[in-house]
């Protein structure tokens, strides 16, 4: 869990702005990549975009792991 438990509201209310800001953005940015590229670079596009994803989770587990008080 990242948001304290008072601000989870808070949390799931720019999380879910945000998801609505990608699913209109998207469809857009991938026709200009497939229009100007091919359905290679997309694929490549987005697969360097989920890796970038996972290690940047990845890196928000250790960094709450690490700040956690051991008991």
């Amino acid at each position: 869990k990242v948001a304290a438990p008072d601000h989870i509201a808070d949390y799931m209310a720019v999380h879910t702005f945000l998801a609505g800001v990608r699913m209109v953005i998207a469809p857009f940015l991938g026709f200009y990549i497939v229009q100007f590229g091919s359905v290679r670079l997309m694929a490549g596009v987005s697969l360097a975009l989920v890796i970038w994803s996972i290690v940047m989770v990845l890196k928000l587990t250790k960094t709450r792991e690490t700040a956690r008080p051991q008991t």
